[in-house]
């Protein structure tokens, strides 16, 4: 191979598709993200891993008011972006893909439970992404993305434990609590 082609090769990403999709649309803070990595290669190479990798991203965009006769106008300054949180997991070690190669990876990363939902406003938000990826030595990862819907918690007032989306729960006093907690609070 000669020296350009190389240097070609070693710049772009293996040519391989990768998609992910999540067993549910949306996640509770203190839940795991979990789905299928798919992967399917037009490309023979060596991998040294397979990843899934969770990301919390805030972007704030400030907002400057200027005074102009005789109406007021909001002009957009730089945004600002800070990394919340991320976890990585590895979901396979070195590996030798080969064209036509397919496999589909199941996985799971934690969100913690102090980890900030999903939020979009006038001038601010916080993002969600999960990314799949393949590294490879010496040249740049494949990679997938999907952006990932991420809930509050809802904590129980009796116990103060959150309440997962498939528990039951009940509204009691202007308060949200586990059926089984206001069972035995009555029951007293």
């Amino acid at each position: 191979m000669g020296w350009f082609k190389r240097a070609a090769t070693s710049v772009k990403a293996p040519e391989v598709a990768i998609s992910i999709s999540l067993n549910k649309p949306a996640f509770v803070c203190g839940e795991p993200v979990t789905g299928t990595l798919h992967i399917v290669s037009s490309e023979a190479f060596d991998a040294k891993d397979v990843c899934v990798e969770l990301q919390a991203i805030e972007t704030v965009q400030p907002l400057a008011t200027v005074q102009q006769a005789p109406q007021e106008s909001e002009t957009q300054k730089e945004v600002f972006t800070t990394e919340l949180h991320k976890i990585r997991v590895s979901l396979c070690g070195p590996l030798k893909i080969t064209r036509g190669y397919r496999r589909e990876f199941p996985f799971s990363v934690q969100i913690p439970h102090s980890a900030p939902p999903t939020y979009r406003g006038r001038n601010a938000k916080n993002t969600w992404i999960l990314r799949g990826a393949i590294s490879v030595a010496g040249r740049r990862d494949a990679e997938g993305k999907t952006e990932v819907l991420v809930t509050p918690s809802v904590f129980c007032w009796i116990c103060l434990k959150p309440i997962a989306q498939d528990e039951q729960f009940t509204l009691y006093d202007n308060g949200i609590c586990h059926a089984n907690c206001l069972r035995k609070m009555k029951g007293k």
